[in-house]
């Protein structure tokens, strides 16, 4: 279980409220889940296995920014526990200055993006985290580049892209090391290509 928050080097006032994430998360046993209204509500078999989901936040104050919107993600519907790695998430943004931000849910959650549906069940784990703070949105791009890669299993075109029309944001890993040998490098690249073009 692990944050990653980009820069590398991140302090306060490095890190932005705003910009784009990967949510690693693993299903420890077979589900049916309907993403809600997603296809008419189909329900869908989802083995137990590794996903990953691509999204962004780029308000600059409340509900909208990139802390309060991973808080979001870390918890779950009415009375149920939240992820684990949520408090270390708590502590990754209150590093970088952004304690203020990195607050949990005021009222119970409320399922709206497909993957709240993936997260809200009990049997799944929310296991990592990467962030990019620079105010960039990125996630067409990173989902392009997903998109892309023969190892990752798609499930349903469309699938958590509810906001962008055509694109796909949450795929099935095909095993867990993939995003520590894959993942996290091509971030760092992206971060510092941006910077080197910028």
């Amino acid at each position: 279980m692990g944050v990653w928050l980009f820069p590398p080097e991140a302090g306060k006032g490095s890190f932005r409220a705003a910009g784009t994430y990967l949510l690693h998360i693993e299903l420890g046993q077979p589900a049916q889940v309907a993403f809600g209204r997603f296809q008419g509500g189909r329900v869908w078999e989802m083995p137990a296995s590794h996903y990953i989901y691509v999204g962004s936040a780029l308000g600059q104050r409340g509900a909208m920014t990139l802390p309060r919107r991973l808080m979001r993600h870390a918890s779950r519907s009415a009375s149920r526990p939240p992820h684990p790695i949520r408090a270390e998430l708590a502590q990754a943004f209150a590093a970088v200055g952004l304690e203020r931000l990195a607050q949990p849910p005021q009222r119970p959650k409320r399922l709206y993006w497909h993957v709240d549906y993936l997260l809200d069940l009990l049997s799944a784990h929310l296991v990592d985290v990467t962030a990019i703070g620079d105010g960039v949105r990125r996630e067409s791009e990173w989902a392009r580049w997903l998109s892309a890669q023969p190892a990752l299993h798609l499930i349903a075109p469309s699938l958590g892209a509810r906001d962008l029309p055509g694109e796909t944001h949450l795929w099935r890993l095909p095993e867990v090391g993939w995003w520590q040998r894959t993942l996290i490098p091509y971030c760092n690249r992206a971060m510092w290509s941006h910077r080197e073009n910028a």
